[in-house]
């Protein structure tokens, strides 16, 4: 039985957008770990002012392996020197996530950018997930994940070996949660792939012209006769 749980901040919703745009953001795409510590970890990185759908910058893809894992930055050639998005996953669907974006770079989560708004120049968000097993068809999994503000968002899926899903979860920031799932499935439970996919947009810094408005004020201003 599929279940499905979607939250914008504090606001459960029903459904969420398809379309694709184009927006500064820092995120990781959609990877993937069973019970056994098998599968795959990867992380895009465009430095602004390039975005999607543009080519990334940066791409790193590794697995399917144990332990996947994969980390761009910080001090990626192009992007802002903080900007960075790793993640490491392992046995018993372990994943420890955690991205920073600043001033306009990417890193993906395609189908997660029409949820996001960036509203900041530094945004962050982290992922840290375990699982338990109860029995050969169920475990138990605890997740622990952050976003920071509107421009963040991350998705967890729960798939069986076949691709089908048991269950979705979505959350657009802000937000800050720790929750456990119980999956049970007809297959052996370890088969189990627990997806991750998330996006964490930024603006890009404020420019020249505001830093010469804001210097006008200091400038003593010649008296009219």
């Amino acid at each position: 039985m599929r279940e499905s749980n979607v939250r914008l901040g504090a606001v459960v919703v029903s459904a969420c957008g398809a379309a694709m745009i184009s927006s500064p953001a820092l995120g990781w795409g959609n990877s993937s770990v069973n019970g056994f510590g098998f599968g795959t970890a990867e992380v895009r990185v465009w430095c602004a002012p390039n975005a999607p759908p543009a080519a990334p910058n940066h791409f790193v893809s590794n697995g399917p392996m144990f332990g996947p894992s994969a980390s761009l930055g910080p001090g990626l050639a192009g992007c802002n020197p903080a900007t960075f998005g790793s993640l490491t996953g392992g046995g018993l669907w372990r994943w420890n996530v955690a991205s920073s974006a600043l001033g306009g770079d990417v890193v993906d989560g395609y189908d997660l950018y029409p949820l996001v708004t960036p509203t900041s120049f530094s945004a962050s968000a982290s992922l840290v997930t375990s699982g338990s097993v109860l029995s050969s068809s169920s475990a138990m999994f605890t997740i622990s994940w952050s976003g920071s503000d509107m421009g963040t968002a991350q998705r967890l899926r729960w798939l069986e070996p076949d691709g089908s899903l048991i269950r979705e979860e979505l959350r657009v920031g802000p937000w800050s949660e720790t929750f456990t799932a119980l999956i049970t499935s007809s297959f052996p439970i370890e088969e189990i792939r627990l997806e991750t996919c998330g996006v964490v947009t930024s603006i890009p810094s404020p420019g020249g012209a505001i830093l010469l408005a804001l210097a006008g004020f200091a400038i003593p201003r010649r008296r009219r006769v």
